[in-house]
């Protein structure tokens, strides 16, 4: 594919898709729902479950839709955080409500 193609694309891509971009240029479907590297250029550990959950809903039915998995992503974001894992695993009621 040329060069010239491929900025057809990307333009046609960024007029039809606005949501999906920030200051011109492409933004990432994490960075626009939270998930974001440190200023060491990293991923916290916190952020990283987010994306490890985010990443299960969108390869699992219902969700397989992006839209209905970023939905759904941002209703239990609080709820399913790194945290609340390790304390479920400690915590009998807290780990059936997960």
């Amino acid at each position: 594919m040329s060069a010239r193609a491929c900025s057809e694309i990307a333009e046609w891509f960024m007029r039809h898709h606005k949501d999906c971009v920030n200051d011109n240029r492409l933004d990432s479907w994490a960075r626009k729902l939270g998930i974001e590297l440190n200023e060491n250029g990293e991923l916290e550990k916190s952020q990283l479950f987010h994306l490890f959950v985010l990443a299960i809903l969108w390869n699992s039915d219902p969700t397989y839709e992006v839209e209905l998995g970023e939905q759904v992503f941002l209703k239990i974001k609080k709820k399913y955080t790194l945290g609340n894992f390790h304390e479920a695993a400690q915590n009998d009621f807290l780990s059936a409500e997960l």
